[in-house]
């Protein structure tokens, strides 16, 4: 597998045209307080009545051309995640494909089918939804605060030591949430093992009449990954309130101050509104936070599970300098062959000759003085065909 950047390098092109649809979407977000606040400064106030069905086509225009961009945007991450996950599983897939036995003696099937379904899953969002939640959350802020910053300085400390403390809340989150997700994925791995271990040897489990162990088995890790579910769930609940509420009284707090900057004259009531309508963008980033640190963690524990696979290397490697056969016709010989695993020995000095079109099967006997060992080489074959 290549390293995570790389698949997003390869497609640098189409993010560096999401995230400029992004940037276009988010100055016309902005646009929208800008034209309240001349309907109620230069029209209602002012008495410029003449400006009104410009300033209503004006906010028209601005409408579809947010639609238009915001809608190139969402189906550029999407289209671009999904290629990038794509890619992930595939190399995941051609990575395990390349390891040695050795490993899958140690690995259960269900581990390997979590990491290549339910984690790339994890990965793809952190490339698509998530990871343009988070640079639009960056862009919007910035653009909301310099439109604050503009108007009434005084006024943006408010939202501006707001946003930092629910940046606080979200990391603080993000860290106690980034544990019970690798918990999470190591079970729901034991969980998958579980079922397909069951459902795979289930003539074996009811010609035993195991129906009702097998069941207990499957209950109890049922009943863990349930509880680390809602171990999660209590460290959401315990913040995410803060974040929704801060993104309901920051328009408060900022409509009350504001107006009494508009009564000492400091601030026009146009300005004001158009604050105010800042201010309340402020508010969906903050309650974004704690869903996006919930997701970011979830898909950085997916991440550490990948890399731990990758980081795996076959016992046998092919050689770049290796010989390429062309077509290969006619017997097979093996002269003295032997064969062992984990340092025992299966096979000594076997030789044969096997025709085209043939096939041999071995069958290894039992070796007494190996008691733990009889049941693997009873049903140990190699089977060896020629074309």
């Amino acid at each position: 597998m290549k390293k995570l950047h790389t698949y997003v390098l390869r497609y640098w092109y189409g993010y560096l045209f999401a995230i400029v649809c992004m940037v276009l979407a988010i100055a016309l977000d902005m646009l929208y307080p800008v034209i309240t606040e001349s309907i109620i400064d230069d029209v209602i106030l002012g008495g410029q009545h003449e400006l009104l069905t410009k300033l209503l086509v004006g906010f028209a225009i601005v409408g579809a051309g947010r639609a238009v961009f915001g809608y190139y945007k969402e189906f550029t991450f999407d289209k671009l995640s999904s290629s990038v996950g794509s890619d992930v599983r595939k190399d995941l897939f051609n990575h395990i494909q390349s390891l040695s036995m050795n490993y899958f003696a140690d690995t259960n099937t269900g581990e390997l089918m979590a990491r290549v379904k339910d984690d790339v899953d994890k990965i793809w969002d952190i490339f698509g939804m998530v990871g343009m939640l988070l640079i639009e959350v960056t862009l919007h802020v910035s653009f909301i605060l310099y439109c604050m910053f503009s108007r009434n300085w005084k006024l943006t400390f408010l939202p501006l030591l707001t946003m930092i403390g629910c940046g606080a809340a979200a990391i603080i989150m993000e860290r106690k949430m980034d544990k019970v997700y690798e918990d999470i994925s190591e079970e729901n791995a034991v969980l998958t093992t579980v079922a397909e271990e069951n459902l795979a040897g289930v003539r074996t489990v009811k010609a035993f009449a195991r129906e009702e162990h097998e069941i207990q088995k499957f209950l109890s890790h049922n009943k863990r990954y349930y509880e680390l579910n809602i171990t999660q769930s209590k460290v959401m609940v315990k913040y995410y309130p803060i974040f929704q509420f801060v993104g309901k009284a920051l328009p408060v707090c900022t409509t009350v101050l504001g107006g009494i900057s508009v009564m000492k004259g400091e601030m026009s009531l146009g300005a004001l509104v158009a604050f105010v309508e800042y201010s309340k963008n402020c508010t969906w980033p903050m309650e974004m936070m704690g869903w996006l640190a919930n997701d970011l963690s979830a898909g950085i524990a997916s991440i550490k599970k990948i890399r731990k696979i990758d980081g795996e290397k076959p016992e046998i490697e092919n050689k770049a300098d290796a010989v390429v056969l062309g077509e290969v016709k006619g017997e097979v010989a093996f002269e003295n062959v032997s064969f062992a695993v984990d340092e025992k020995q299966i096979l000594k000095d076997v030789s044969f000759t096997l025709p085209a079109g043939k096939t041999l099967g071995i069958m290894v006997l039992p070796v007494p003085e190996s008691p733990q060992l009889s049941i693997f080489y009873s049903v140990f074959m190699i089977r060896v065909k020629v074309w």
